[in-house]
């Protein structure tokens, strides 16, 4: 999910994208414990506006706004610039307070 591209058209087939003029995350290849396959998520209108500022470009970059070539850089990078609070920190934060709200 690191390597998510901007779009104001549909990507190939085997990319993660954000298509910003039909306001749709696709996720190309996705498979969880129930289902696989492509997964597309509907965008706010807020959201898609901030959004395509990086037309053409990569979601998550670098500071060189460079894509990060694998998810270990992606962590490395991450826990440097959030005072060691990893991205698994971050993951089980968003869990425990989505299952706390049900």
């Amino acid at each position: 999910m690191i390597n998510i591209k901007i779009l104001n058209y549909d990507g190939k087939d085997n990319e993660i994208y954000i298509n910003v003029k039909n306001k749709m995350l696709i996720i190309n290849n996705h498979k969880n414990e129930t289902n696989a396959g492509t997964k597309k998520n509907l965008l706010d209108k807020e959201t898609i506006e901030y959004l395509k500022n990086g037309l053409d470009k990569s979601l998550i970059t670098s500071k060189q706004e460079k894509p990060y070539l694998n998810s270990s850089s992606f962590s490395k990078a991450f826990k440097e610039r959030f005072n060691n609070i990893t991205v698994y920190d971050l993951r089980k934060a968003i869990t425990s307070e989505t299952l706390r709200k049900k």
